[in-house]
């Protein structure tokens, strides 16, 4: 999960500054129309993105909490509680990737 984490962090900083540096030069006046036009889909293209991506890690965080708070869903989909095997936190062990039905 911290790779998850480190991997959003990172694009939001690269979402943030592409905002703030194009923002910049549309807000300048100095640039004709065309040249606006293509740093406003920039912008909203790049946020799209970023939104697009936070939501779908969001999502599947979201989803694994329902796994482990049911617990037919917890034996079906294979969620493992590590603490109780000495390890820390909560890990989703997904059976069908592995090819261990």
């Amino acid at each position: 999960m911290n790779s998850d984490l480190n991997e959003c962090e990172t694009r939001s900083i690269l979402v943030s500054a592409v905002t703030i540096y194009c923002g910049l030069f549309y807000l300048t006046g100095h640039l004709n129309n065309a040249t606006r036009f293509l740093f406003f889909i920039l912008i909203t293209v790049v946020n799209a993105y970023f939104l697009l991506y936070w939501a779908s890690k969001m999502f599947g965080a979201g989803i694994g909490l329902v796994i482990q708070g049911v617990p037919c869903l917890k034996r079906r989909f294979g969620y493992i509680n590590k603490v109780k095997d000495g390890f820390e936190g909560d890990m989703l062990v997904n059976k069908h990737i592995n090819g261990h039905f």
